[in-house]
């Protein structure tokens, strides 16, 4: 019976196979065409992700060479003001000298007592070190204030990147 159904519809059956291998065939070439647009693009957008970090990266070192180059600027300036300062304090340190020996003299001419020029003398020094203590001060004082304002510009580097990421 099945030979005799063969026989009287094979082309039907021939025209079925057909179709049926054709909508394989399709199917086959549909899939592979299919990975063959998500493997390029899968790649293009890898491609641009990489092109795009990158750049971020090289924005970010660019960012953090000006912020380099102005603390430095910026820690020049206050050394170049810490060396006028120290002349300043230099001049002033010999004007105290000058006070101590006019101090002296005057004592051994005037015969006002040591203790007139011992307090004077004592005066001098006391403020020469304030003068060499305020100096070391206010130069700690500008190394923390520079690091201070380096760390904050970074953080807002970071927060402002890491807001824009997202």
């Amino acid at each position: 019976m099945n030979m005799a159904v063969v026989k009287a519809y094979w082309k039907q059956l021939l025209i079925v196979v057909m179709l049926a291998a054709l909508a394989a065939g399709g199917r086959i070439a549909w899939v592979n065409h299919g990975e063959k647009q998500y493997a390029a693009g899968y790649g293009q957008a890898k491609k641009d992700q990489q092109a795009a970090d990158e750049l971020a990266r090289q924005q970010s070192e660019k960012e953090k060479a000006t912020n380099e180059r102005e603390a430095q600027q910026r820690i020049d300036r206050a050394r170049n003001d810490a060396l006028d300062a120290a002349a300043r304090a230099g001049r002033l340190q010999q004007q105290l000298v000058a006070i101590r020996d006019q101090l002296m003299q005057y004592n051994a001419t005037v015969g006002a007592g040591a203790s007139a020029a011992d307090t004077g003398v004592l005066l001098a020094n006391v403020l020469g070190q304030s003068l060499e203590r305020n100096r070391q001060l206010a130069e700690y004082a500008d190394r923390a204030a520079e690091a201070g304002r380096v760390c904050e510009q970074q953080y807002d580097t970071l927060t402002k990147r890491g807001t824009n990421s997202r």
